[in-house]
């Protein structure tokens, strides 16, 4: 993939607004400079990588809080279940 290739490819994942479309006419018209074109790539390589970081961080975070649900689900039960044993501890004691 060439670099223009590359950044047409992340400007057309980004959202449509009216600076991405003037740069991708500017690019696929050979309107920028090789030295242009490689401040265009570093700035996109930066903010690919800070949005993956973004979306990874989420995902852990999302995790993070199935698990916690998990466990505050399953220490719930337990108590449940050990005020159960102890009503059923009492009953035996009764007879």
């Amino acid at each position: 993939m060439t670099k223009k290739e590359y950044i047409l490819a992340v400007i057309d994942t980004l959202p449509d607004w009216e600076m991405w479309r003037w740069i991708k006419t500017m690019v696929q018209n050979d309107q920028l400079d090789d030295e242009t074109i490689d401040k265009l790539v570093i700035i996109f390589k930066k903010m690919v990588g800070e949005i993956a970081t973004y979306i990874k961080e989420n995902k852990i975070i999302k995790k993070l809080q199935v698990i916690q649900d998990f466990d505050k689900k399953k220490k719930e039960q337990a108590a449940k279940d050990a005020e159960s044993l102890s009503k059923l501890d009492s009953i035996l004691d009764q007879l």
